[in-house]
């Protein structure tokens, strides 16, 4: 096995991938400390600076140990990290360098291809197409499709409705893993039909696209869609439709009522907004058409005691806003949203007609009132229509103070470093004033996880960036945070830090043993050889023994944990 092959297998294929992508970006991201016959440890620049660890490499990988501070080598794994600093010695796979080589290259023979065609006599050209029709069957379709449009012929709907409805047909049910393939079948069809309009058939396609949405709505009780195959395939139907209706010679009246009962009837959102997708189809006597159907169903909608249309009516109410929007009409699109609902893209919409209309100071009005009236997390659209206003005008002072009152809400480092870039000379003193807020944010304040990162977390991720390790720790003996970033300063700190991180890493691996299942027990497994590393370096390998001591005797019944330390030859 080559050099390169080795690595790959040892990592796996999509850790190869990024280290490589990691090696080829740049030589100063690696760092390296030491490289001699036994070792090799480099600080390897990501999201982090993290330290790399290659040992006994020269006599193969499989006799090799390694280590990384980075997440994805908890559990052990050969990272992209480890990948990248190995391939500093033996270097990058043939070809990554030689890119730019290959493309002109490409380019030459694409050239050469030309000429050599424009050579040929009309009877040898039959024969290449009608050789490449033989053995691709959509090649095959365009060309007689073609060949029918050019003698001005239609395509044959009526055949290829029956073609679709076949490669729609489910038989029984599919499961999720089966979903996959039967989609793929579909995405083949409706690329010859897309072919079909570049041969001058975007009438027939039209028509032929709306039966395979039907076809979709049928087929979508017959399987499991956990994946998203049908989305992915009604978004595939749209984009082609709106290629095809512009390639067409449907009267706009007709096309009209056509698109507007898809949008009322459909369960899927493959033609809504008509609005929005088709209005740069539609002349205008088609858009007054439109809207005389829209407001007929509009009138006869039912209201709630307090005059207002429920979420029930969310189709008519959309599509209400999508017509005020495509007609610039911010005063109709409010009237709309007062009586529907009002969504944080709702408020960015409005504001966008009054910007677009010259009247900036009511665009702003219009969303700084969303941003208060909706939920913080729902508010990320806002932010950036008023931060790119600011922006463009050089505001920088509006610019910080926006995103500093979201970060006092919503912390994060990446919101932490986003104010910084922004703050140019000012720097350290917004440096100082990030910090003073996350100390002073309401340590008891409830925050879904999910959402929102705790303030301590937050500052401890600071440190580690400024490789404050000891502010770090006293910040984590005072408020705990979560456990993916102790775990991240247990990694950073190994080394000057060695009981405490060894503490944090104890503790998670006792949280996975407690899970009771193999994966869990082998990550938990590779936990505590990460430990015995770290205690040996420190020369301190009581604290490892003592972990492994108490560990056995509170586990020695969990046979499977048991298995896997005897594995790595720690007990007998």
């Amino acid at each position: 096995m080559t050099e390169h092959g080795a690595i790959k297998n040892i990592s796996g294929q999509a850790a190869y991938r990024k280290g490589v992508e990691l090696a080829s970006e740049a030589a100063e991201k690696i760092s390296v400390i030491e490289d001699n016959d036994r070792s090799l440890v480099a600080v390897v620049k990501g999201s982090f600076d993290y330290r790399t660890e290659i040992h006994n490499y020269r006599n193969g990988l499989e006799k090799s140990n390694w280590d990384c501070s980075c997440p994805a080598a908890d559990d052990g794994s050969f990272c992209k990290h480890c990948v990248a600093l190995l391939l500093q010695v033996v270097g990058l796979p043939k070809g990554r360098t030689k890119k730019v080589d290959a493309a002109l290259e490409k380019e030459k023979q694409q050239n050469e291809l030309i000429d050599y065609l424009l050579d040929l006599s009309k009877e040898h050209l039959v024969d290449l197409l009608l050789n490449e029709a033989k053995r691709n069957e959509p090649f095959q379709d365009y060309l007689v499709a073609k060949s029918q449009s050019d003698q001005g012929n239609s395509l044959d709907v009526k055949t290829w409705k029956k073609e679709i409805t076949a490669a729609f047909r489910v038989r029984g049910f599919l499961y999720r893993g089966q979903v996959g393939p039967w989609a793929q079948e579909i995405f083949a069809t409706l690329e010859i039909l897309e072919s079909f309009i570049v041969a001058g058939h975007g009438t027939e396609v039209a028509e032929l696209l709306e039966h395979a949405h039907k076809r979709l709505e049928t087929a979508f009780n017959n399987l499991d869609d956990s994946n998203g195959w049908l989305t992915e395939i009604s978004h595939e139907i749209a984009r082609i439709h709106v290629k095809a209706c512009e390639q067409s010679e449907i009267a706009n009246k007709k096309l009209v009522k056509r698109l507007f009962a898809l949008e009322m009837d459909s369960e899927f959102d493959t033609f809504r907004p008509v609005a929005e997708r088709y209005g740069h189809i539609l002349d205008a006597e088609g858009l007054s058409l439109y809207r005389k159907l829209l407001l007929e169903v509009w009138d006869s909608l039912e209201k709630e005691p307090d005059g207002s249309f429920g979420y029930g009516n969310s189709r008519v109410s959309s599509a209400r806003k999508a017509l005020a929007l495509a007609e610039k009409k911010p005063k109709e699109f409010l009237e709309v949203c007062e009586i529907s609902f009002f969504f944080a893209e709702d408020y960015k919409s409005l504001a966008q007609l009054y910007l677009d209309e010259g009247d900036k100071r009511k665009a702003l009005e219009v969303a700084y009132e969303g941003m208060q009236a909706r939920p913080n997390h729902q508010t990320r659209c806002l932010r950036e229509f008023l931060l790119e206003i600011f922006r463009n005008e050089g505001d920088h002072e509006a610019v910080l103070s926006l995103l500093f009152e979201q970060f006092k809400k919503e912390p994060s480092l990446l919101a932490y470093e986003t104010i910084l870039s922004e703050a140019g000379k000012n720097r350290d003193i917004w440096d100082q004033k990030l910090q003073t807020a996350l100390l002073d944010n309401d340590e008891d304040e409830k925050r879904n996880p999910y959402l929102y990162e705790q303030p301590a977390s937050v500052l401890a991720q600071i440190f580690m960036k400024q490789q404050r390790l000891t502010e770090a720790w006293e910040l984590y003996e005072r408020l705990p945070f979560g456990e993916r970033v102790a775990m991240q300063l247990a990694r950073e700190s190994s080394a000057s830090f060695p009981e405490k991180s060894i503490e944090v890493f104890d503790a998670q691996a006792s949280a996975l043993i407690e899970k009771k299942n193999r994966k869990s027990y082998k990550q938990a497994a590779l936990l505590m050889r990460r430990v015995e590393r770290i205690a040996r370096k420190a020369d301190k390998q009581e604290l490892f023994e003592n972990m492994l001591q108490k560990t056995v005797e509170k586990h020695h019944l969990k046979r499977s944990f048991i298995d896997e330390l005897r594995a790595l030859g720690w007990v007998s």
